[in-house]
C-alpha cells in the first residue's frame, strides 16, 4: 500500500511541481520506510538489536511522516 501511494503521489507531483505534493510524497516514501523495517523486524532478518532503542527508529519515523503528511495537508499554496 505505501509503495503504491508513493508512485502515485510521485507521478502527481511530477506533473503538478507543487509542494504540498511533494511534501505528501515524501511522508509515503517515510511510511514505505517503516514499512521495510517493520518487514525485516518481523521476519527477524535484522535478528538482534545491538544498539539500544534502535527497535524506536520505526516510531520516530512515524512521527516524521505526520508531520511530513500534516504539512503536505495543511500547506496553503500562493500563486
Amino acid at each position: 500500500m505505501a509503495l503504491f501511494l508513493t508512485c502515485i503521489s510521485i507521478f502527481s507531483f511530477k506533473k503538478t511541481k507543487s509542494k504540498k505534493i511533494l511534501l505528501t510524497s515524501l511522508s509515503f516514501g517515510v511510511l514505505l520506510v517503516i514499512e521495510l523495517l517493520y518487514l525485516l523486524q518481523s521476519s527477524n532478518i535484522l535478528g538482534e538489536f545491538i544498539v539500544p532503542y534502535i527497535g524506536e527508529i520505526p516510531h520516530i519515523l512515524l512521527l516524521l511522516m505526520i508531520a511530513l503528511f500534516a504539512t503536505g495537508v495543511m500547506k496553503v499554496e500562493r500563486k
